[in-house]
């Protein structure tokens, strides 16, 4: 199977956290205004570095409440 990189957005339910700032290496992450929901965005290399992501997000607890790619027109180069 040859999984295609892509731009993601993970929305967890919670408060961001030191612990959750280590796990999230350079992705984007941003609290939305008076939720309990935070909005994580960046690029991932291939299915299993997502399901990498969420599994972590699952070992420390985070509820994911969805998971969308907002891009997948990415130069496959970046990967090599």
């Amino acid at each position: 199977m040859n999984a295609k990189n892509a731009v993601y957005q993970i929305r967890l339910a919670g408060k961001i956290t030191p612990i959750l700032i280590n796990y999230i290496d350079d992705m984007q992450i941003r609290q939305e205004i008076g939720q309990d929901t935070i909005s994580l965005v960046g690029w991932l290399p291939d299915q299993s570095a997502l399901l990498g992501l969420l599994n972590a997000l699952n070992d420390i607890h985070y509820e994911i409440l969805s998971v969308n790619a907002v891009n997948t027109n990415i130069d496959t180069h970046l990967q090599e």
